[in-house]
């Protein structure tokens, strides 16, 4: 990031940078007898979301943005379809929204919240969900890098001794799922 703003060894502006990763809960892992890889696929992920989900004591296998707008879900949605080889446009400039990439990522989306998320994810963005995974209530968590600081503080995070991190899932088709924010 920094050689990005920089020419000749000089930078040119201050810079603020994350990137997308997996937060996940080590005790809860521990419990379901769970190993996360270093580089997940979505696959492992749904599955993984699925063991600690007790919808009845609030305990969600897996929380993602879905309240609407760029940086809330739009963000997450095309990281996560280009892992599942999804673009927005062709090299003509056509729109590719309703290929079957995008068709799959969506439903895949929507399927893993239903099956493994938090109730009204559609009002949750990062804020909402920094929340409940701090207290307790997602056992992961895919989302910004700048999330670590806040979940791993004693002082605001209720799980803080028992997180630990992944790269963001991936698909296998040469892409992971990712965004890089500078």
């Amino acid at each position: 990031m920094r050689d990005g703003l920089s020419h000749d060894g000089t930078l040119y502006a201050p810079f603020y940078g994350e990137s997308l990763m997996i937060m996940y809960r080590t005790a809860l892992f521990e419990q379901a007898g769970l190993t996360m890889p270093e580089a997940p696929p979505w696959d492992f992920v749904a599955e993984a979301a699925l063991q600690p989900t007790d919808k009845d004591n609030e305990v969600y296998g897996i929380c993602l943005r879905g309240k609407a707008g760029w940086g809330e879900n739009v963000a997450l949605l095309t990281a996560t379809g280009n892992s599942f080889g999804a673009r927005r446009f062709d090299e003509d400039w056509k729109a590719q929204f309703d290929s079957g990439a995008w068709k799959e990522t969506l439903s895949f989306y929507l399927d893993l919240m239903n099956e493994a998320g938090p109730p009204g994810a559609s009002n949750n963005g990062f804020n909402e969900n920094l929340s409940l995974f701090k207290r307790g209530k997602c056992a992961m968590w895919v989302d910004a890098t700048v999330a670590a600081s806040f979940v791993t503080n004693p002082a605001e995070s209720t799980v803080a001794d028992h997180v630990d991190f992944a790269l963001a899932p991936g698909e296998g088709k040469g892409k992971r799922g990712n965004w890089v924010w500078t």
